[in-house]
This record gives C-alpha cells, structure tokens and sequence, in this order.
C-alpha cells in the first residue's frame, strides 16, 4: 500500500471510526483488529493489505 494511501486511511478511520467509538461500542467490548480489517475492506482495500492496515492502526497509532 502507498503510503499517502495509509495515511488518508489512517486520517478517515480517525473521524469515521475511532472517534466514534463510543457510539458502536460504549463497554469497549469488540475487537478492534477486527472491526479496522472490516472498515479497511468495506472502504475496498485488498484483505491482505486490510489486515496489515489494522496492525499497523493497532501496534504503531494511539488508534487501535
């Protein structure tokens, strides 16, 4: 994945997911790896490039 890609992915799941993490899941009961590797494939990135967007999201932001 280019990395300008990453990092407009990285600014929409902030606004559209991370910051309304209350909203879907207020006792912090999901799976976050999970719900990012759905976001990232919904918004039509490849399943191996969603899953390492969801680890990196994880293990290297303050996001995951």
């Amino acid at each position: 994945m280019k990395e300008s890609v990453q990092r407009q992915l990285l600014v929409d799941f902030k606004v559209e997911v991370h910051d309304r993490g209350e909203v879907f899941d207020p006792d912090n009961e999901l799976d976050w790896y999970s719900v990012t590797v759905g976001w990232a494939l919904a918004k039509g990135v490849a399943p191996e490039e969603a899953r390492d967007f969801a680890a990196h999201v994880r293990y290297q932001t303050d996001l995951g």
